[in-house]
């Protein structure tokens, strides 16, 4: 019988030296703060925690009792099961110890710890847990490998021929090499999944019987079973181990290999082999000569004598009946031959996401949705109204897409398209890339809501003028939803300047918290002080001479400027007419950061755009 105890947030009931606290404190907007009990994320916290735990229970440890942090496991015997509980229980009220209710059990025959289900029979695997790896998509980075071995590799006890299948995910790891998702990968990506619905049942170790080593190796691989007899003739697993040889490795003899792989296996099963009998049992019959030689030279020599502390005999199994370690060192011979099929359920899902993707609307259960799909003859019309049209604005491929998509408009191979477009667009030539490499921010920017946070910068003065004489232009962006209010204005003065903060920005979308500027006089005078103050607004400046202080204002002025070059006549007088569509054309933009356009992220629906079924013709 099984009871299985869980803390109560354990690490919050040790509590930090008075003397130490300081060591743990951090900044918030609302002041500084420390931790008077042990928090998570220290990095002598796991530590801390276990040598309370067992001090707390070290009495009861390896006798009926087993604890790892905060997960506490009582067994043995129905009869003395209730006794064992009473007394961790009152070790626990002892030592001020919570236990969480909603995550403890008693008296259970089996019950979960650590991801494996726990019971008389022996080991099995955690359902749920193995569902979320099943859940997981083929990776598309190097971190997406590393995220499923490592997941994976939990569980490789009950995986044969982990180390032989995960060969070609493991080759992505490595720092010289280009990242490709091959075929390989794939099948070595289902086979591993498979491997867990499939898994076996592990016995629990009896240390009355003695253990049989089943080992094998291949000219890539070595792998090992750790069994003992069960009913019948058959052997019952405990554990499957298994890995790659490395390139000196492969160059040892076929002797050589075989004897690593007992030798490997014997240091890994080292808690399990040196207090009870030990059979290995090879496929190799050079091996059972070789350990009674009397005198053995070279690498084989201190093998064997690595050997000499355990109880150990060497028997010979042919290879026909050699089945399970073979399976675990030679399985890459398979995997060149094996192909796996997506499930029907597979596909389905891929199917639904892309639609959901392209069409920007979620797919209804059970229900059939339809496309419109361009003709090839209207695609050119389409794409020149969202890439250079009213609502285009000259911007990257990727936005170009995103109107048509967001539009309902869609054909294949939609991207590429909107690629080969935008190469051939006079404007975007002339003028040169919106696109820019964006290297990662220094700092995060704390933002707390929609128009709380304003950006603003002056541009100019423009040369030519406007034909009404403006020759500056004045920008806000929003940090959280990326809107833009932008005007053109005849000067830069500290009038001007307050007149569009009241008229642009206060009167329409609330006082906001804060203001970013830059030091010119244009900002820092008294005129705006005063604004600011009435209306309880923080103004912050940038520093001098460094416009990356203001990186917000600044980015959207180069977009600005950049699409204003490319709409303007050939006079470039008339840039102030052409400054709403601009902004129009930037709101209702897609921002990838994001995830969505300025307008969306405002107004919380899709713009209307005129690039759908109204004008052109779909088949």
């Amino acid at each position: 019988m099984y009871s299985f105890m869980d803390g109560f947030s354990g690490y919050n009931q040790v509590s930090v030296a008075e003397r130490d606290r300081e060591k743990t404190a951090f900044i918030t907007e609302w002041g500084a703060f420390a931790y008077r009990v042990m928090p998570f994320g220290l990095k002598n916290a796991p530590s801390t925690f276990q040598r309370v735990v067992t001090t707390a229970f070290e009495e009861y440890l390896n006798e009926f009792m087993q604890t790892y942090l905060d997960d506490f496991t009582i067994y043995g015997s129905r009869t003395d099961h209730l006794g064992h509980l009473r007394k961790c229980l009152e070790k626990c009220r002892k030592f001020s110890i919570s236990l969480n209710p909603d995550k403890s059990v008693f008296g259970v025959s089996s019950g979960v710890l650590l991801g494996h289900i726990i019971s008389k029979d022996g080991l099995l695997l955690d359902p749920a847990k193995i569902d979320a790896i099943l859940q997981m998509e083929a990776p598309g980075d190097l971190k997406g490998v590393q995220c499923f071995i490592g997941a994976v590799g939990y569980y490789r006890r009950f995986i044969r021929d982990f180390a032989h299948i995960a060969l070609p995910l493991f080759g992505l790891l490595q720092t010289d090499q280009t990242f490709e998702w091959s075929e390989d990968c794939q099948v070595a990506f289902d086979l591993l999944r498979n491997a867990l619905v499939s898994s076996p049942i592990l016995a629990v170790p009896d240390w009355n019987k003695p253990f049989h080593v089943h080992a094998n190796a291949s000219a890539f691989a070595i792998g090992a079973v750790l069994a003992q007899p069960g009913n019948g003739d058959r052997d019952h697993p405990i554990a499957y181990i298994s890995r790659k040889l490395i390139p000196a490795e492969r160059n040892y003899t076929a002797t050589e290999r075989e004897t690593l792989a007992i030798v490997w296996a014997a240091s890994k099963f080292d808690h399990h082999l040196k207090a009870n009998k030990v059979k290995f049992i090879m496929d190799h019959r050079a091996i059972v000569d070789l350990v009674r030689k009397p005198n053995p030279a070279g690498r084989l020599a201190r093998w064997i004598l690595a050997l000499q502390e355990l109880d150990f005999e060497v028997l010979y199994n042919p290879g026909k009946q050699h089945v399970v370690p073979d399976m675990l060192s030679r399985m890459s011979h398979i995997l060149d031959r094996f192909t796996t099929l997506p499930t029907r359920g597979r596909i389905s899902f891929r199917m639904s996401r892309q639609l959901c993707r392209h069409s920007g609307r979620p797919v209804p259960p059970g229900r059939v949705t339809y496309r419109q799909v361009a003709l090839a003859v209207d695609r050119p019309g389409l794409m020149f109204q969202a890439h250079a049209g009213v609502a285009g604005g000259h911007l990257s491929r990727r936005t170009t897409a995103a109107k048509l998509l967001s539009s309902g408009v869609w054909w294949p191979h939609i991207f590429q398209d909107c690629d080969k477009y935008k190469d051939t667009c006079d404007e975007c030539q002339r003028v040169g890339p919106l696109e820019q490499y964006r290297r990662p921010p220094l700092k995060v920017s704390e933002i707390t809501g929609p128009f709380k946070k304003w950006g603003l910068d002056f541009v100019g003065p423009i040369y030519p003028a406007a034909s009404n004489g403006h020759r500056y232009l004045l920008v806000a962006t929003d940090y959280a939803t990326k809107w833009v209010e932008a005007a053109s204005l005849l000067d830069c003065t500290a009038r001007s300047t307050a007149e569009f903060l009241y008229s642009y920005i206060l009167a329409r979308y609330g006082y906001p918290e804060e203001f970013i500027s830059d030091q010119g006089s244009h900002f820092v005078n008294q005129a705006i002080k005063c604004l600011v103050d009435e209306f309880f607004v923080s103004h912050k400046t940038s520093t001098a001479y460094y416009p990356r202080g203001n990186g917000q204002a600044e980015s959207t002025n180069k977009i600005l400027i950049t699409m204003l070059h490319k709409v303007v006549d050939e006079h470039k007088r008339n840039w102030h007419f052409k400054l709403s569509s601009v902004l129009w054309a930037y709101r209702i933009a897609f921002k990838t950061h994001l995830g969505y356009s300025p307008y969306y992220l405002t107004f919380g629906v899709q713009p209307r755009l005129p690039l759908g079924a109204q004008q052109y013709r779909f088949g």
